[in-house]
């Protein structure tokens, strides 16, 4: 049994062997954001199990880890491997910056498992529209911003739709493209093609999960010139439970659009409870990437990825499916 532990809040120390820069202990909020902010904060147990394996082949592992910002702080990441011979290091990849644990070296037997433990503190985010900041993207932030993904398509029709959206600055139409797709869209995880964040088929189905109701609205932001990203994470209960351990589903995604800061919108989660959540973001989540279509660090054999919130692992150079991901949450007293 090897373990590894990284502080987050004192890993400017550990810069050159992780890859990790060191965040402020105290993150300030986008400035339209009204204070003080609500938080939450809790434990999470992020579980990767791998199977199948041939003892001594040769493998690869990558696993999601949040990083600090203003939406979330993110305490000690505690790592334990069920096993002898891996090599561990922390890296980040160069485009969006997501962190991860990379693990490599012979199978030490036909079955792995390896568990990261880590505190979030969690912030809401509820953004005063009418005062939002007036800040700029670089150019390779645009750039990025306007191609969201491989599936984020704008065809003729969503061409058309977009067009057709309501307003002359980014806010105004970023709020008829989240009208437009809560209207259009139910949340109906049946049949197939589901779950891919393929705007394409949200458009033309009309249901889907929250992959697919961000990829279209990223979609019709796109078509008019409006920078967008997609995050994905861990989704917890909306009231705290303070002490009581929650074996939490798969994933939860959601997008935000810039508008001189970057403005959230829960499409998907707004549709279900049927409240706006335009320029508002509860603290019940943790992200654990950012990006689509991402190449990690160090880049994998196979294609890039079309998001990044289970481990992902390659044996001999070839994707390995026997990987799979459980994690709970634990509420922690609850913060005002």
């Amino acid at each position: 049994m090897r373990s590894l532990v990284l502080s987050l809040f004192a890993c400017l120390a550990l810069t050159v062997a992780s890859g990790c820069s060191s965040p402020s202990s105290e993150p300030e909020g986008p400035q339209g954001e009204e204070q003080p902010r609500a938080a939450r904060t809790f434990e999470i147990v992020y579980l990767t199990e791998l199977s199948d394996l041939t003892p001594g082949a040769p493998l690869r592992v990558w696993i999601p880890i949040p990083s600090s910002s203003e939406r979330q702080e993110i305490g000690e990441v505690s790592v334990e491997v069920a096993g002898e011979g891996l090599t561990q290091r922390f890296t980040e990849d160069p485009v969006w910056g997501n962190r991860l644990l990379y693990l490599e070296g012979p199978s030490p037997a036909a079955e792995l498992k390896v568990t990261l433990s880590y505190a979030v503190r969690r912030f809401e985010r509820h953004l005063d529209l009418a005062k939002l900041a007036q800040n700029e993207l670089s150019e390779a932030e645009r750039a990025r911003g306007l191609s969201p993904g491989r599936l984020v398509v704008v065809d003729e029709r969503i061409e058309n739709e977009a067009t057709a959206l309501q307003g002359d600055d980014p806010l105004a139409i970023a709020q008829a493209a989240y009208d437009h797709v809560a209207f259009q869209m139910v949340y109906d995880k049946s049949g197939e093609g589901w779950g891919r964040g393929d705007s394409l088929y949200a458009c033309e189905v009309g249901k889907g999960n929250c992959t697919d109701y961000h990829a279209y609205f990223m979609a019709l932001l796109a078509a008019r010139g409006i920078p967008t990203a997609f995050e994905i994470g861990l989704f917890g209960p909306y009231e705290p439970r303070p002490g009581k351990t929650i074996d939490l589903g798969g994933y939860h995604c959601w997008a935000e659009f810039f508008a001189g800061e970057w403005v959230p919108v829960d499409i998907s989660e707004g549709d279900k409870k049927d409240l706006p959540y335009f320029g508002l973001q509860t603290p019940n989540r943790v992200t654990l990437s950012r990006g689509r279509d991402l190449v990690l660090e160090p880049a994998q054999a196979g294609e890039p990825l079309n998001y990044f919130v289970n481990p992902y692992a390659e044996v001999a150079g070839k994707p390995h499916p026997g990987v799979s991901k459980s994690a709970t949450w634990t509420d922690q007293a609850k913060t005002p």
